[in-house]
């Protein structure tokens, strides 16, 4: 079963509670023109996709990152010509994959992954970059639907997702 949850199209849609079923995952969306955001039940386990239908601008084909979200907490993320995630937790934030190699990271209950499209990143980095500059408390505490607006871009293209990590 795949559940489309936002598909370019007239308007601009606000963000959107995704997934709300046992499991260890809660996931909030936005989109904007031509980005995308879809989540994949496989069994247990979640994939996120998040990414931009061509054209855009300076691209001759689709980018994405594709997160696996597993039911033991654990995550693996792959991207084409997409931004990296970025996994904030309590002692830090890093960047996902680290290596093109990619592999799979335990995330601890409370921790939070912010997905971006690579439309979402060239049209306001701004966004990106005053996220980035938070202290890693105030982006876990952060309501979801305001860490999405703080990197979305203002019209245009782009989309994100946030996921976090419950104690379920």
């Amino acid at each position: 079963m795949t559940a489309t949850l936002h598909r370019a199209g007239a308007g601009t849609p606000g963000p959107t509670r995704v997934v709300d079923r046992p499991g260890p995952w809660t996931l909030v969306a936005a989109h904007h023109g031509r980005s995308f955001t879809q989540v994949v039940p496989r069994g247990a386990d979640l994939d996120v996709h998040v990414g931009d239908d061509p054209p855009v601008p300076d691209r001759a084909s689709a980018s994405f990152a594709t997160t696996r979200l597993r039911s033991d907490g654990t995550v693996s993320v792959d991207t084409v010509a997409a931004p990296p995630a970025l996994w904030v937790s309590a002692s830090g934030v890093w960047l996902l994959p680290a290596a093109p190699a990619g592999g799979r990271h335990r995330v601890s209950a409370g921790d939070r992954l912010l997905l971006l499209s690579a439309a979402a990143l060239d049209g306001e980095p701004s966004g990106l970059v005053s996220v980035l500059a938070m202290e890693a408390a105030e982006v876990l505490h952060m309501p979801a639907e305001q860490l999405l607006r703080a990197v979305l871009p203002r019209g245009g293209d782009g989309a994100a997702v946030v996921t976090s990590r419950t104690n379920r």
